[in-house]
C-alpha cells in the first residue's frame, strides 16, 4: 500500500490558510501532480492565493503567500506536526 502524505498535507494546508484568511465554504483547493524528467517529484496545492509545494524526494514543503513570497520552507514532518509543535501553527 502506498503511504502518501497528500491527505495530511491538504488538511494542514487548509487549516493554515484558514488561520490567515476567511475561506468561503465553496472554496476549491487546486492540486497539481509534479513530474520532472518523466518521474513523479511532488505535488502543489493552491487555495485562496496561498500555495504549498511538496517535494517528495526531499520530503520538504515550501509555503508561498498570496504575493508569491515564501512564508516558510521546512521538512514535511515539521509541517505536519501537531499544532503546538508545527511550523504551520
Amino acid at each position: 500500500m502506498l503511504n502518501h502524505p497528500a491527505d495530511k498535507i491538504r488538511q494542514t494546508f487548509r487549516e493554515y490558510v484558514a488561520s490567515k484568511v476567511t475561506i468561503p465554504h465553496d472554496a476549491i483547493m487546486l492540486e497539481t501532480t509534479l513530474i520532472r524528467d518523466g518521474m513523479y517529484c511532488g505535488r502543489r496545492f493552491a487555495l485562496e492565493g496561498f500555495c504549498v509545494v511538496y517535494f517528495a524526494e526531499e520530503k520538504q514543503v515550501k509555503l508561498y503567500g498570496p504575493t508569491g513570497t515564501v512564508e516558510f520552507s521546512c521538512p514535511l514532518a515539521a509541517f505536519l506536526a501537531p499544532p503546538s509543535q508545527s511550523i504551520a501553527a
